[in-house]
Order: C-alpha cells, then sequence, then structure tokens
C-alpha cells in the first residue's frame, strides 16, 4: 500500500481560481492523497465551490474555521491531517499531475525527510520564470549543509508549497504572530528537526503570480519581516556552524530584494524604504565587518555605508530593463 499524502490548501476568497487547484490535484497520478480544504471564513462562493468537489471525490475533506489568516488555516490541516507526508498548496495556485508521484518516489529513493521541488511564476502574458531548487548538476546532493546553505540562498525556503514534508517531524506550528515571512521560519524549524534534504529539478508548482496581492503587499510588512527574517536566517545559519561572512551575504541580498520590490510596486517610497532599512535592519554594521566579493554586493555595499539611496535605485532600474527584456 502506498503511504498516504496529505495536501493542505488554505481557502479564502478564491471564487475565480480555487477550481483550477482542484482539478490539479484530482488528476494527481499518485492517487492515496487526502484533500483537505480548509476555507478560512471565506465570504464569496469559495466555500460552496469546495463543497461541491467534496460530494464527487471521497479524498476531498472540505473543513470550515472563521477567519485567521493563512497560518491558522494551515495549522487546522496539520493537526486533522492523516497522512503519513504532508504538502501544503495554495488555493489560487495548481500543480503538475505527477508533484505527488515525483515527491514520493525522490524520497523513497533518498530516505530524505524533505524533498524540494523547483516552480514556475506564471505572468499575466502567460509567460513563466522557473525557479530551481539546485544546479542541474547538485540534484543528487547528499550534502547536508550545503543543501542548506543552498535553499537559503535561492530564497527556495521561503515558501512550503514546493515541498513534501514529513509529518512526524513537524514539532512547531506556523507562526500566527508573524503576517509575512512565517512560511520560512516553518521551514527551517523543520529543517532543524531532520537530517536529510533532497532535491527535484523539476518545475512541477505553478505560482499565479497575477493574483490581487501577490506581488504588491504592503511595504512596510514587507521591512518587518525582512529585518525579523534576517534575524531567523542567521540564527539558522549559527545553528549549522556556517561561517559568519557567508550569513552576512544574506543581508546584502535581502537588502537589494526589498528595494527591488518597491522599486517596481512603490517607487515614491522608494527613499523611506531605504533609511528606514538603514536604520532598524542593522545594515550598516554588516557593511562594516564584511567587504563583499561580488559587484553587485560592492555597489551596495557603498551605498549603505554612504547612505546613498541613489545608486541603488540605478541598480534596480537596470535590473528591471534587464527583466522585461
Amino acid at each position: 500500500m502506498k503511504e498516504l499524502i496529505t495536501i493542505i490548501v488554505p481557502v479564502y476568497n478564491v471564487e475565480r481560481q480555487i477550481t483550477r487547484c482542484i482539478k490539479s490535484l484530482l488528476e494527481q497520478t499518485y492517487e492515496n492523497i487526502e484533500i483537505l480544504l480548509v476555507d478560512d471564513g471565506s465570504t464569496d462562493q469559495s466555500l460552496e465551490i469546495c463543497k461541491k468537489y467534496e460530494k464527487v471525490d471521497n479524498r476531498i475533506n472540505v473543513i470550515t474555521k472563521k477567519n485567521g489568516g493563512v497560518s491558522s488555516a494551515r495549522n487546522c490541516g496539520i493537526k486533522n491531517a492523516k497522512g503519513k507526508y504532508v504538502c501544503f498548496f495554495d488555493s489560487d495556485d495548481w500543480v503538475d499531475k505527477d508533484i505527488c508521484k515525483k515527491l514520493m518516489t525522490r524520497a523513497k529513493e533518498t530516505n530524505a525527510q524533505m524533498v524540494i521541488c523547483g516552480f514556475s511564476e506564471i505572468k499575466e502574458d502567460g509567460q513563466k520564470k522557473d525557479h530551481f531548487p539546485c544546479k542541474k548538476e547538485d540534484e543528487l546532493c547528499e550534502d547536508y549543509l550545503k543543501i542548506c546553505k543552498d535553499i537559503v540562498i535561492t530564497r527556495i525556503v521561503n515558501s512550503p508549497c514546493n515541498k513534501l514534508f514529513l509529518r512526524e517531524k513537524i514539532s512547531k506550528l506556523f507562526n500566527l504572530n508573524r503576517n509575512m515571512g512565517e512560511d520560512m521560519e516553518f521551514n527551517l524549524e523543520y529543517i532543524k528537526n531532520i537530517s536529510k534534504i533532497a532535491y527535484l529539478r523539476e518545475c512541477l508548482y505553478f505560482y499565479d503570480v497575477t493574483v490581487e496581492g501577490s506581488l504588491t503587499k504592503n511595504i512596510d510588512l514587507q521591512i518587518n519581516a525582512a529585518v525579523e527574517n534576517n534575524e531567523i536566517r542567521q540564527e539558522f545559519f549559527r545553528s549549522l556552524n556556517i561561517p559568519e561572512e557567508q550569513i552576512y551575504d544574506e543581508y546584502y541580498n535581502s537588502f537589494i530584494s526589498i528595494l527591488f520590490s518597491v522599486y517596481l510596486n512603490q517607487r515614491s517610497e522608494f527613499k523611506r524604504v531605504f533609511n528606514r532599512l538603514l536604520k532598524e535592519g542593522k545594515y550598516e554594521l554588516v557593511a562594516e565587518k564584511i567587504k563583499p566579493s561580488g559587484y553587485k554586493e560592492k555597489i551596495i555595499r557603498m551605498a549603505i555605508k554612504y547612505k546613498s539611496s541613489y545608486c541603488l535605485k540605478k541598480l534596480c532600474q537596470l535590473k528591471a530593463r534587464r527583466r522585461n527584456k
């Protein structure tokens, strides 16, 4: 008998997307799944759509609860899960028909307690951008420390949605006290509790970035999350005895990542966000201590040291041009 996989899907006001998500789950070639659709107090037709599918496929179980946010819905799913393994998928996204089969096959081949596949961002024009958890030659890598470092640096650890978890190893639930960054915190807490991670260099999860709210969350929430996440990443790297200079590389990366998001979505806020990051994010301390090797990081360091937002705005402008080509 194949192991049961519980798929947890938080549902909130996604009447336009939920059918696409459910259909992709029902088409899975790995059939021993239970699908927990956790309705988080939807006020549109989402719950009715979920119940319709519950009636036609006994693998679907609809759970209703008062609105508490995506983390609350996921935690409810974890508490009700029966599967040995767990996957988290978002209701406005969809998945390849073989995602469960391929993640499980990889887990069995490697005895890994977490398996990570790639994901694709789907844009308004239908174009997609692929994100992989590893280089092709690293797919069979069994170096636990290298994998841990790679998934943090590539930000593939920021979401739970392209991963297979062993349920008994989930020791901490999603943090209900955070509005952003709770996914990465959950993943890193889980990783601390396991000893083996495996890659799957295929994009089997499709992330719809056209859905309202997917890209333009509150800027101040992003800043708060970035500052907190820097501390979480730093503590995680320390727990693995990864060298300090590799920890601080992440500060430079997170700094420009936030500013690029601001440049794309709320350009008038660029200078304010730059100054707030300097004040609250410990970036000036990092710039004093660590000399980066890459040219981009050197530019970021100089901008931080001399409190100049102008050159970083130009850097973001160049990045945006390359992205649009």
